[in-house]
């Protein structure tokens, strides 16, 4: 695996993910400020204490995004061996991992940016369509 390959990875996970993304910039946002705020009795250290813990909450739920980063590289790797990624391909994913209103949100992340660097939205936009309950956007 090439340094190229881990950081496209990484960015992927990290950055494609905007819940994993959201909860590691409020995590590193308020840790330094909840350390240098430890011996303090102030409503701001707790305040930066559950935010800290908000974000560091979040980058857990979405396994530090890699289930977005596992599909973005198995919507890539479809596309590579059979030259698109078809509306039974997403739909088939979307309903094994499509299980809620927010449950789903970081595979359907990795689908939506694979099938955009491959030019395959519209079979992605149509399979959503039709076989997902996710309400979080992909963008």
């Amino acid at each position: 695996m090439s340094l190229n390959e881990i950081i496209e990875g990484t960015k992927i996970a990290f950055m494609g993910n905007r819940v994993t993304e959201a909860g590691a910039l409020l995590a590193t946002t308020t840790t330094y400020h909840a350390f240098s705020q430890l011996d303090s009795d102030s409503w701001q250290s707790a305040v930066s204490w559950t935010v800290c813990w908000v974000g560091f909450g979040l980058m857990a739920i979405t396994k530090l995004g890699q289930g977005t980063k596992r599909y973005y590289l198995r919507t890539l790797k479809e596309v590579e061996e059979k030259g698109e990624a078809s509306v039974d391909f997403f739909k088939e994913r979307i309903i094994r991992t499509d299980i809620g209103r927010f449950i789903g949100y970081c595979q359907l992340q990795g689908m939506y940016l694979g099938a955009k660097k491959t030019g395959q939205l519209d079979n992605f936009y149509q399979a959503k369509e039709e076989v997902s309950n996710c309400v979080i956007p992909n963008f």
